[in-house]
């Protein structure tokens, strides 16, 4: 006799093929539950690693990556991600609106110049572009670098990284400017630094010349970047320099619809996400201020000497002061706060951005991913937004 003639007669037969039934249900719960745990892989997609670097540690939480390099995508729970196969996402599964707290300063300290130099030349491979020596500043048409010759450097200064504060410290240091000037009048600043630039005056010098001066730039965040270039030109809070009435206009009636007309009688200003899809809608290709910062770089005729990054600018302006050999200083910006992470163009873009939705920031990525590998630049869901992801 089998062990189930046993169980039969003692359960009763309708008993046994509920308990059956039962077992199978469970069962295929747990196979379910089961399926639902992300696999590693999928994890480290979700979260990204940039150049396939490992996860920095910052004491006991793991500072990781973009994602950059995404070729298959599967289902997460709450998450941004899908199953097709399409351009590289930068989402991860919480769309935070607060800052994280930071248990040190580590992630303050700023990378290494071959880190930097490494960084550029590997985001410059996304649009097929390289540098090969020697730098050739004759070749380079960039409208936003300029010349000082008394003090012998060549400074690319994009819109939007704090290039009115650097332009006017090496104004004094070229003896241009005798003092400095009222932070709200910056346009005085680029007015006395138009005779500068590169372009302009570059075949007035030996080629040598050029070749033996310090070269530096400053990059950005691309995100705080945008947040704080629609601050400045589009919106209506009060920050210094001039408002774009033309772009608010043009903004509104290409994106609401609103006659041009109305628009500028009844004083209306695109929204932050009438914004973002103007720039998409454009691909990026509008004003200085807002277009990716890689379009207006020398790179790759040229290898710049220095690269700042925006966030880290205070500590690494020592090294271009010391070149300079005046005791000049950045004159700062009227965001006091010293953490980047605290600052007013930082918290907004955490929000603003989580609010814009996955179709939006996705394409607005396509359009910043590079300017985003330019320094290995955190994404604005990482809880050291938006400062470099390097190790320490």
């Amino acid at each position: 006799m089998t062990d189930n003639a046993l169980v039969v007669p003692f359960l009763g037969k309708k008993a046994f093929i509920v308990l059956t039934l039962l077992g199978a249900a469970i069962f295929v719960m747990l196979l379910s539950m089961r399926s639902r745990e992300p696999t590693s892989h999928v994890k480290s997609l979700l979260w990204g690693e940039a150049h396939e670097h490992k996860p920095v540690v910052n004491g006991n939480q793991e500072t990781r990556k973009p994602v950059i390099h995404v070729t298959e995508e599967t289902r997460q729970p709450d998450s941004h991600v899908t199953k097709e196969t399409r351009e590289p996402l930068i989402h991860v599964i919480e769309k935070p609106h607060k800052l994280a707290t930071h248990s040190n300063e580590e992630s303050l300290t700023p990378p290494p110049q071959d880190w930097l130099h490494l960084q550029m030349e590997r985001a410059y491979t996304e649009v097929n572009k390289s540098f090969t020596p020697p730098s050739d500043w004759n070749s380079c048409e960039s409208g936003v670098t300029y010349y000082f010759p008394t003090i012998n450097i060549i400074f690319t200064g994009i819109p939007k990284t704090g290039c009115s504060n650097w332009k006017e410290a090496l104004l004094m240091a070229e003896g241009s400017l005798s003092q400095p000037m009222d932070p709200t009048k910056v346009a005085l600043v680029h007015g006395k630094s138009n005779g500068f630039r590169l372009p302009k005056i570059k075949q007035k010098y030996p080629e040598a010349q050029l070749h033996d001066s310090f070269s530096f730039t400053v990059v950005r965040n691309p995100w705080t970047r945008m947040v704080s270039g629609y601050r400045q030109k589009l919106s209506s809070e009060q920050t210094q320099g001039n408002e774009f009435k033309a772009y608010q206009i043009s903004i509104v009636n290409q994106i609401r619809g609103v006659s041009k007309e109305d628009a500028k009688q009844q004083g209306l200003r695109p929204t932050f996400r009438e914004f973002a899809l103007w720039l998409i809608q454009h691909e990026g290709n509008v004003d200085k201020h807002f277009k990716p910062q890689y379009r207006q770089l020398c790179y790759p005729d040229v290898r710049y000497d220095y690269i700042i990054p925006l966030e880290y600018a205070d500590v690494l302006s020592s090294e271009v002061f010391e070149r300079v050999g005046k005791d000049i200083s950045l004159y700062g910006s009227y965001d006091k706060s010293s953490d980047p992470r605290l600052q007013s163009s930082a918290v907004s873009a955490k929000e603003w951005l989580s609010e814009l939705g996955e179709e939006i920031t996705d394409s607005l990525y396509r359009i910043f991913k590079v300017d985003l590998h330019l320094a290995n630049y955190s994404n604005f869901t990482h809880p050291d937004f938006p400062l470099p992801l390097h190790e320490k």
